[in-house]
């Protein structure tokens, strides 16, 4: 959000799945009427290329890997690259799998061969190869362990059903810092109940 409201530039959020784009969109979209710039969806049949050249607003573009690929095609041949300030890719890891990979990979080679001032964040979970990315982004590591959202995890045997619960607690600091941790908590289901 610094590089919309404060630097006065684009952003491009890419994300694997339409779905998962279209809900950032409907989260986010109160947000930027609030804060005074625009979210774009760009997946499915959403999207116009090139994008509208606003003069007041800028806009935060929230698209699918494919439309992402496009969109960074037109701002090319537009010569708006640079008005793009951040790129946040999502699941990274999906650099090595089959064509969108590789469709991935081609979007962020033209944006770092052809901005030197467009900075991408790359997030993920289960990436292998940390260190060949870093050299092909120019990029530092970052790992963090934090998960603000406890997990849930069942099992069943026969004709019981065992809930493992992470109940989320968060306290705020002396410093304002908000901390949070996970209480387990045990549940267990029968049929007999």
């Amino acid at each position: 959000m610094q590089e919309i409201l404060c630097r006065k530039r684009d952003a491009l959020f890419i994300l694997p799945y339409v779905a998962i784009v279209q809900e950032k969109v409907r989260d986010l979209s109160a947000f930027g009427i609030e804060c005074n710039f625009l979210v774009e969806e760009y997946a499915g049949s959403k999207g116009r290329f090139p994008p509208f050249k606003h003069r007041k607003k800028n806009s935060l573009y929230i698209a699918t890997i494919e439309k992402a690929h496009s969109l960074v095609n037109s701002l090319i041949e537009t010569e708006r690259i640079n008005s793009l300030g951040l790129v946040v890719v999502d699941e990274l890891h999906m650099l090595g799998e089959g064509s969108r990979g590789a469709v991935l990979e081609m979007a962020l080679s033209k944006i770092l061969y052809t901005s030197k001032t467009t900075q991408i964040i790359g997030m993920s979970a289960t990436l292998n190869n940390v260190s060949d990315l870093q050299h092909f982004l120019k990029a530092e590591h970052y790992t963090s362990n934090f998960r603000p959202p406890c997990l849930r995890q069942s099992m069943t045997s026969s004709s019981h059903l065992v809930i493992f619960l992470s109940l989320a607690s968060s306290r705020r600091s002396s410093h304002g810092t908000v901390s949070s941790s996970c209480t387990p908590a045990f549940t267990k289901y029968s049929s007999d109940m």
